[in-house]
């Protein structure tokens, strides 16, 4: 089976892709099959996949999940033309029809049989592939200039593949036409976009290798914008007509091609000469021209691949640190969750991680992965609250059929050598026990009542919502699943170590910064102390919403206590005592004395307090002052 998938929506490596061999893997990392650089693109997100005589694509625990044709599912058939969206990406799934068979000759045979025949019949023909006529490290003596033009860009393709950066195949495309144009100077202009100037310009000489010099904005403008080629030769017999750069130079004869992929125009090769005499014809041009088009298509696929490293290795630091959230903080609490986190990260045993509602277990989950042998390998998570659980065993052990009779592929086997996270497993039914605690002691899951017996390469991490002595006391999951577990690593809620709060918050805050392109501010002292007396219910969770929503908010360098979200100061009354009592209602008299000497006025009480309206209500819901101005001013 053969298929072609094309990006409709999204940045990938390339446009199309062809496949004959399966599974297929998508995902934001650079060793998927097809690489999508979109945050919303799950580092390994999902799998197509063969099975009897069709195709399925299979969620591997991404975030947003996948659709087919805009309906969501987790597992789904694909037929020709469907519609794949994964993340802000989307896909179009088409079969490849086989080649039509060749035409049959007269004689009955086709015409690649025919050949076969007349050559049995006269003598047997072997070719050392060195020795063919267009792999050969020069051409023929004997060759004609269309023979060496075609030579050239036999050559041209291998060396251009063979090259791992932007640059080094432009170097290569350089170096190659000036073993066939007699050209001394050469040089490559890459722009991003029709009229935009110039993103890089690589020049080389024909003797002296990196050299510097000027092009011709006319020539670059001829071009880059009206995509045309052009030859001009006896440059300096007309130097009214010329560009002053090229006079200066005294060049006799240049060419330029644009450099196209798709139809749209990627940059420029420029070539020229400076010998009196030298002389470039349109034969030049026309190798030039083909040069060029051969080798566009690798140097923006390679500037593409550059780009697309770049962006996963910075959203890549972005997710460790994120991941790393948890375990910021001075205190005693925040040190031994680290020396712990650290220890189990080095081992491969099966891991239960603890926390209250909202402590974001699935984080330190994360942090683990990344810092163990398997960082490399995929991230898988899977939530089993609010589901069936026979849904969730088919997902992960594969059993069970789909409604199309087509077995589910186990995500316990789709996530070979990496992690999968089973998060909330408090919401698990009971008799998941036997299944989980088989897994663990035999590395292995069973189909067909154990006829088919398939090894499994993953760790296994468990999110349980709850501090670990729930676990045991509540026996929900079984002393033996439990002592296979370890050591477990405990969230502690941030009630009970107010002192990382404002460690915490700092972090959030610059992470939050950096992903809107701000610098990253500080936290007014105010500010920590509203985060450090407050009650967090929802934990990291809660206080995470608060710093991303104050974060957004702010006017200046700093975080204020007026940046925070309301529900967090209108509780201020019942939880600040002592000074920040006193500024909580001194501000209220402020407000209240100006609208009183306005008679309820806010645009006039606004230019009394010398502040923006706007602020100004903002003021009054923080301070939870709208029901008493209503009742004052009605």
């Amino acid at each position: 089976m053969e298929i072609r998938v094309k990006i409709i929506e999204g940045e990938a490596s390339e446009s199309e892709f062809l496949f004959r061999e399966f599974p297929v893997t998508i995902g934001r990392r650079l060793d998927n099959h097809i690489t999508i650089s979109d945050p919303s693109v799950s580092r390994y997100h999902c799998q197509i996949v063969q099975l009897g005589g069709g195709l399925r694509v299979v969620d591997l625990g991404s975030q947003n999940g996948i659709l087919i044709n805009e309906n969501a599912v987790q597992q789904g058939s694909l037929s020709h033309g469907d519609v794949l969206s994964i993340g802000g990406a989307k896909l179009v799934i088409e079969a490849v029809q086989p080649r039509p068979n060749a035409p049959e000759t007269p004689g009955g045979h086709s015409e690649a049989t025919r050949i076969d025949h007349e050559l049995n019949g006269m003598e047997t023909v072997t070719l050392d592939p060195t020795e063919a006529t267009f792999l050969r490290s020069h051409p023929a003596p004997d060759a004609t200039r269309s023979e060496r033009a075609l030579w050239l860009l036999f050559q041209l393709c291998r060396a251009v593949g063979e090259r791992t950066t932007p640059e080094d195949a432009q170097i290569q495309l350089i170096e190659k036409l000036f073993e066939a144009i007699p050209a001394e100077r050469g040089a490559i202009v890459l722009a991003e976009r029709p009229g935009a100037p110039p993103a890089s310009i690589l020049t080389r000489s024909r003797v002296d290798g990196p050299v510097d010099f000027e092009i011709s904005r006319a020539v670059l403008s001829q071009v880059l914008q009206e995509n045309r080629a052009f030859l001009r030769t006896r440059i300096a017999n007309d130097r009214e007509a010329m560009p002053r750069t090229m006079i200066v130079d005294q060049v006799e004869a240049a060419l330029a091609v644009p450099l196209m992929v798709g139809g749209r125009t990627i940059g420029m090769l420029y070539l020229d000469t400076r010998k009196p005499g030298a002389k470039l014809d349109e034969g030049h041009l026309q190798l030039a021209t083909a040069a060029g088009a051969t080798a566009a298509a690798a140097i923006e696929s390679l500037r593409r691949q550059d780009m697309l490293r770049e962006r996963a290795r910075v959203f890549e630091e972005q997710t460790r640190e994120d991941a790393e959230l948890l375990l910021v903080g001075g205190t005693e609490i925040a040190a031994e969750l680290r020396e712990k986190a650290k220890r189990r990260a080095l081992d491969d045993w099966p891991l239960l991680i603890c926390g209250p509602a909202g402590s974001e277990g699935i984080r330190l989950a994360q942090w683990v992965h990344l810092n163990s042998n398997r960082r490399e390998g995929p991230f898988i998570r899977v939530s089993c609250e609010g589901r069936d659980p026979e849904e969730i065993y088919r997902e992960l052990f594969g059993e069970g059929n789909h409604s199309n009779g087509m077995r589910a592929l186990p995500l316990l086997e789709a996530a070979y050598g990496g992690t999968v996270v089973i998060q909330g497993l408090q919401s698990m039914s009971k008799s998941c026990e036997p299944r989980l605690l088989h897994l663990l002691e035999s590395g292995a899951i069973e189909r067909r009542a154990g006829a088919e017996r398939i090894p499994i390469n993953v760790r296994l991490i468990l999110i349980w919502e709850g501090r670990s002595d729930h676990v045991s006391r509540k026996a929900e999951l079984g002393e033996q699943l439990i002592a296979k577990l370890g050591e477990p690593l405990e969230i502690p809620p941030l009630d009970e170590r107010p002192g990382d709060i404002p460690a915490l918050a700092e972090r959030i805050a610059e992470h939050a910064a950096l992903q809107a392109g701000r610098t990253a501010p500080q936290l007014a002292p105010g500010v920590v102390a509203v985060l450090k007396r407050s009650i967090w219910p929802a934990n990291t969770t809660q206080l995470r919403a608060a710093i991303e929503r104050a974060e957004a908010e702010r006017g200046a360098d700093f975080i204020e206590v007026d940046d925070l979200p309301e529900e967090i100061l209108n509780g201020g009354p019942g939880r600040l005592r002592g000074y920040h009592q006193s500024v909580f209602e001194s501000r209220k008299k402020i407000l209240l004395d100006a609208l009183d000497r306005t008679g309820g006025n806010f645009s006039e009480a606004a230019e009394i307090l010398e502040i923006n309206r706007t602020y100004l209500h903002r003021l009054v819901r923080q301070l939870d002052m709208k029901d008493e101005i209503a009742r004052r001013y009605s």
